[in-house]
């Protein structure tokens, strides 16, 4: 419900799941919504060119792929580096980046907001892949206060395709009929805060804990990758 907080975090395995995050807590009435996400990637761009009323709804972070004095370029972001190299940040700019986005989800969690966050950060199974330490960072910085009332909740959306989904955003910008096709969204289990501490890593507030630990969880809900 709105002006609850709660962070989702959620699979990026099929590349569009910011947009549809934003769609579906939309349709749910919460407008106080805030993700974490890559300034250039394509999901972020096309949520921000459909932010009609530019509310900002995302978070940047800046990964060690996408900075500027990077000597080694040649990773999975090159396409992205070659199309915004006048953009890129340097190496402590992203860092400082990064810090801010993290320091501010948190708070906007303490204050009633809906984070989204994708911990592999990129695109990828978060069932099958590393998870960064950024959400057990969040959690850590979370006030004492606002422990017992904030809730984790893990979500997947159901199969989709990219060119798929575009094709038909772009066919109903034009105006043109379509037959409703339904993404299903899989939440796995709630928990808030204060107890996940309690029963998940006896209290303790180190970040690499917290994510290993929710990534377990992660695991346990989704483990048949839907």
């Amino acid at each position: 419900m709105a002006g609850e907080g709660a962070l989702f975090i959620g699979d990026h395995r099929n590349g569009l799941e910011y947009f549809l995050l934003l769609a579906a807590l939309g349709q749910a009435g919460r407008k106080d919504i805030k993700i974490l996400g890559k300034p250039y990637a394509l999901s972020v761009r096309l949520t921000e060119a459909l932010d009609l009323h530019h509310e900002g709804y995302i978070l940047p972070v800046i990964p060690r792929t996408l900075v500027s004095n990077r000597w080694e370029i040649f990773n999975r972001d090159i396409g992205m580096r070659l199309f915004n190299l006048n953009k890129l940040s340097t190496r402590d700019e992203a860092k400082a980046i990064n810090a801010t986005a993290i320091t501010n989800a948190a708070s906007l969690l303490a204050t009633g907001y809906a984070i989204g966050i994708f911990p592999t950060g990129k695109v990828n199974s978060a069932t099958k892949s590393v998870w960064y330490r950024g959400v057990g960072e969040i959690i850590k910085l979370l006030p004492e206060e606002a422990r017992e009332k904030v809730v984790i909740i893990p979500f997947q959306f159901g199969h989709f395709t990219q060119l798929r989904l575009v094709g038909t955003l772009w066919l109903y910008s034009k105006g043109v009929e379509l037959k409703p096709r339904t993404i299903s969204l899989n939440l796995g289990r709630h928990i808030t805060v204060a107890d996940f501490l309690t029963s998940e890593t006896a209290g303790s507030t180190d970040p690499q804990l917290i994510t290993e630990r929710l990534r377990i969880r992660y695991v346990q809900d989704f483990h048949s990758d839907h």
